[in-house]
């Protein structure tokens, strides 16, 4: 059974590979969880997700305390 992976069929055959190569190593990839499903990605998205959320809690602490004063 085959299939294809669209958004990368128009690339070189070489950068498919690289992509394909990444998937396959499940090691470096670390689970997250979005609207009850989970996702696989590198370590460096997962860091990248955690800072964002990071940066909105403070902006939203930042918000509650202008309005409470």
């Amino acid at each position: 059974m085959s299939f294809s992976i669209e958004s990368i069929s128009k690339l070189a055959l070489e950068q498919q590979e690289v992509i394909l190569q990444s998937l396959t190593n499940v090691k470096e990839l670390k689970p997250i969880e979005v609207d009850g499903l989970v996702f696989y990605v590198p370590e460096q998205v997962v860091g990248l997700v955690d800072s964002l959320w990071m940066q909105l809690q403070e902006k939203k602490d930042q918000l509650n305390a202008v309005q409470s004063n």
